[in-house]
This record gives C-alpha cells, structure tokens and sequence, in this order.
C-alpha cells in the first residue's frame, strides 16, 4: 500500500478474529482479499494449482485471519529451502488495518519456520510501500541495500 489517506476503518473496533493455517478452499477469498490491496500482486498464485504446489511444499507455514463470520480479513504465505526461508503476499483488508493482525500473522509464521529451523527469512515489498517498509523496520527487518532481486520467468504459461 502506498502512502494515501488511511481508509475509514469500518469494522467494529472489539470483534474478535482468529488465526488459522491456509487451505485450497481459501483460493477465492484469497483473491478477493488481494484485489482490496494496493500494491500487492500475487500474480502466481492467482492460479488455484501454485496455491496448492505452495502449500503442499510448505505445510504449516501459511496462515490467514478470520473474523467471527468465517470472513477472510488477512493472510501470510511463508516458506523455506530448508536453510532459508521467506514471507510473502502478507495482507489485511483496508477495513482490519491496525488491529494487530498483519504483526500476528507475521509471528505465527515466523514461530512455524523458527520450528522449522530456519536460520533466516527475507522477504520482498515495493520501495515505493512506504507504510509497509515502516511496518517491516517496526519489526526489526533491515534493508539490503548491497544487492538487488532479479528474475526470470521460466513458464509464461502460469
């Protein structure tokens, strides 16, 4: 999310949520969630089968927030090669915004990689993310400022 006016938060301020693991059937509500998003864009799991590659590698990683009716209000995809590990695609719904959610969600899946014992985690955001970088830095995530990513598509069909 870049800088903008802070939506007007909706949702009742005592409601309760809680936090549970990520599953297929989460796939629609997921994309929802993402389309409510401002800069985020999980383009690859927008397919149904990359959700389920993902999980399946990474079980007990990934986890999402719900409110009392079940409604999907955020989410954290985390992952690892056995040594390190990442989070990505975290998201709260403008209306569920400074709730706590995004740092819970951050904790448990930092907890299941912990468990894992992973000995690192990184993760990807926008330079232009301003509250977003704030929120990492919050938590004690540094910048890297001696490398840069790079990529390469080697299915376009996905």
């Amino acid at each position: 999310m870049m800088m903008s006016p802070r939506p007007t938060n909706s949702a009742p301020p005592n409601v309760s949520w809680s936090l549970r693991y990520i599953e297929e059937s989460d796939h629609d509500a997921l994309l929802r969630l993402w389309a409510s998003c401002e800069d985020l864009q999980p383009r690859l799991m927008a397919h149904r089968s990359n959700l389920c590659r993902y999980l399946e590698r990474n079980p007990e990683c990934s986890f999402l927030a719900e409110g009392p009716s079940k409604q999907l209000l955020g989410c954290i995809f985390a992952g690892h090669d056995g040594i390190r590990g990442s989070l990505n695609h975290l998201a709260v719904h403008p209306q569920w915004r400074r709730r706590g959610i995004a740092r819970a969600l951050v904790r448990r899946a930092l907890e299941a990689l912990t468990a894992a014992e992973i000995a690192m985690v990184t993760l990807w955001i926008y330079d232009r993310n301003q509250d977003g970088t704030a929120f990492w830095h919050a938590l004690g995530f540094e910048q890297w400022q001696q490398c840069s990513t790079w990529s390469l598509a080697l299915n376009t069909s996905i």
